[in-house]
């Protein structure tokens, strides 16, 4: 990504929790109107999800885990 202090910034105001719930819903958005979808998007839901999962629990040290 080319501005990331741009996102970074936009990240710090919104919140890591928010941030991610939004990538989630957008992702989840765009597989209810496909009728084929691709793996990536799955696991890039699963992915998201491990991580929002790890955050709010507090155990940062998953979020590397299946990195």
């Amino acid at each position: 990504m080319r501005n990331n202090d741009k996102h970074k910034k936009y990240i710090e105001k919104i919140g890591f929790e928010r941030t991610l719930q939004c990538l989630i819903e957008m992702t989840d958005d765009t597989m209810i109107s496909e009728n084929i979808v691709p793996i990536w998007k799955l696991k890039l839901v699963e992915s998201l999800e491990q991580a929002y999962d790890a955050y709010m629990s507090g155990n940062k040290d998953s979020l590397y885990e299946n990195a």
